[in-house]
């Protein structure tokens, strides 16, 4: 009976652990036995290939053996290798029937499972493995000074796999292509992970997926809370704005309009911009914002007058921007501008304003399409 030569654990990826489950990383073989001899012809080999082939054949002659778990642990980093996934997971769960906490084995799973893009397994198979590389790194430092080194090895080891995770779960999202699949994926990497290197990136990702998915109040709140993390986001703070404005909750829309005509103005010119098309992007988002204030302005206005006057001047004053776009928003602007000289004096000259603002407003498709026309006929029956 002797020890392993060294050789023979040359392909372990923690061979220098001493700490860790010793039966199948550093057993005690007889080497004058059938399957001790294999073992070492195994260790001696000049090849992984071969020594795949000897330990596959140990596998079929002697998987009832005391050493089996050593010879698994040695296959299953042999495919890693080799890129041999589904030999990997097979060796890998043999072994985690036997030592479910072992670390190596569980990272060498993860692998394979990304390399398979099996991401139902991966998942759970993730957030099992987290809570166990987490304890390994508490194990007390041992007595003896020469076993620090290898307590060491495994600490940072399984640091390094925790680390491992957080990436893991992240470029699994983005490859995943299925909105309720990815969606899993960032809850866990927010979840395990709230302050970790891509958690700033979730909040974009979670607007994307519920896009996607077309779930607009989720999506909304997730607008909420990717404004928080970046202030300046002149897209969400639109759409912020425009939503606030629709559920009639005005000062919400308000403060995000005013937030939006603010960042514009502040705003620095992104480095994948030419200066021209910065300048025409900040116009019309700084026309987005006013849009939005001109439009809550009309809405609460009532019979104030005055407030029509304002709201008439702020709309006129970002047509230009506006019209260039087309579609809804000229649309709602149209009519906006409509209701402003309808309100200030429809029997005098404002009447033919009234009419050209309805009638642009008239022919878009936009929420207040149906009262633009109705308003537009009144006008006209009441002149004629």
């Amino acid at each position: 009976m002797k020890r392993l030569p060294a050789l023979l654990l040359m392909c372990l990826l923690l061979n220098d652990l001493a700490l860790a489950q010793g039966n199948i990383r550093n057993p005690t073989i007889n080497t004058e036995t059938e399957q001790g001899d294999l073992i070492s012809q195994a260790g001696q080999a000049e090849d992984d290939a071969t020594r795949m082939q000897l330990l596959e054949t140990f596998v079929q002659k002697y998987s009832d053996h005391d050493t089996i778990g050593y010879v698994y642990l040695q296959l299953q980093n042999l495919h890693l290798a080799a890129g041999n996934f589904d030999k990997v997971i097979e060796y890998g769960k043999k072994l985690l029937a036997t030592v479910p906490g072992d670390v190596e084995i569980r990272h060498n799973l993860t692998k394979a499972y990304e390399a398979k893009q099996n991401f139902d397994a991966l998942l759970p198979h993730l957030i099992e493995t987290k809570p166990l590389a987490e304890k390994e790194t508490q194990l007390p430092e041992p007595e003896f000074v020469d076993e620090v080194e290898g307590w060491q090895a495994r600490l940072d080891y399984s640091k390094g796999v925790i680390q491992y995770i957080e990436y893991s779960l992240y470029t699994s999202t983005l490859k995943i292509t299925d909105p309720a699949k990815k969606i899993e994926y960032m809850d866990a990497l927010k979840k395990h992970y709230p302050e970790g290197q891509y958690a700033k990136t979730l909040d974009d990702m979670y607007v994307q997926v519920y896009q996607q998915l077309g779930d607009a109040e989720k999506m909304l709140t997730a607008m909420e809370a990717a404004i928080q993390a970046n202030p300046a986001n002149e897209y969400y703070l639109f759409t912020l704005a425009e939503s606030g404005a629709r559920q009639a909750q005005y000062g919400k829309s308000k403060g995000y309009a005013e937030q939006l005509v603010q960042a514009m103005a502040q705003k620095s010119k992104p480095d994948n911009m030419t200066e021209e098309d910065w300048v025409k992007h900040k116009a019309l988002f700084t026309a987005y914002g006013d849009y939005i204030l001109g439009k809550l302005t009309v809405l609460q206005a009532g019979e104030d007058k005055q407030a029509y006057r304002d709201a008439r001047k702020a709309l006129l004053d970002i047509v230009d921007p506006i019209k260039e776009q087309g579609g809804e928003h000229y649309g709602i602007l149209a009519y906006m501008l409509g209701i402003c000289y309808v309100k200030l004096d429809i029997g005098g000259d404002n009447i033919a304003q009234a009419t050209n603002w309805m009638n642009v407003s008239a022919k878009e498709a936009h929420p207040y399409q149906g009262e633009a026309q109705k308003t537009l006929g009144a006008i006209r029956q009441a002149t004629q």
